[in-house]
């Protein structure tokens, strides 16, 4: 005889019976509306997370730039322009990179693309300069005798110039190849 709470008759919702299933509170559909689009959102965390990761590198070779040459400011005798060329790289491109992100909030405006313009010409000065002066003491630098002053550059000072110009060359050679990709 059965009860009228019977645990052994209750009915079950199967599997099937769900999946054409419309809830009717706002809750249910947004549970609905968030598997559905589930692949999507993991889509768009993924893609934020690796811009994020991209615009901090961006970001982290000038402030390394700025770092490492004030902190060894006093440690490449062979020649000592090497470090303040770190300290004004590392900062002009920093004002360039904000005045970029700028710009692209007021694409329009005359005032932010001249300032860009002329912050690109000083950083790529700033670059020619810096490569002139790299380059001379690359083939007579050496890193272990402090006492041999026309010789020693310090080695983590040395190696981040040398590296952080570099990676600026293929910076350059990214823009100029966009740049020509654009045109056809």
């Amino acid at each position: 005889m059965a009860r009228k709470y019977d645990i052994e008759n209750v009915p079950t919702i199967q599997q099937s019976d769900t999946a054409h299933y419309v809830p009717s509170t706002k809750i249910g559909r947004g549970v609905q509306y968030v598997r559905r689009n589930s692949k999507n959102a993991f889509i768009t965390a993924f893609v934020f997370i690796a811009l994020f990761a991209l615009l901090a590198l961006i970001f982290a070779v000038p402030i390394v730039q700025v770092y490492i040459g004030f902190t060894y400011k006093n440690s490449c005798p062979i020649n000592h322009l090497i470090p303040i060329y770190l300290i004004i790289a590392g900062f002009v491109t920093l004002v360039l990179l904000i005045i970029s992100g700028i710009k692209l909030c007021f694409e329009e405006s005359l005032f932010w693309s001249i300032l860009q313009f002329l912050f690109g010409l000083v950083c790529l000065g700033w670059f020619i300069t810096g490569s002139v002066w790299i380059f001379r003491a690359k083939g007579k630098v050496q890193y272990y005798y402090p006492y041999y002053e026309s010789t020693f550059c310090d080695y983590t000072l040395f190696n981040c110039a040398f590296g952080t110009l570099f990676i600026s060359y293929g910076f350059l050679i990214g823009l100029v190849c966009n740049n020509d990709g654009n045109k056809k």
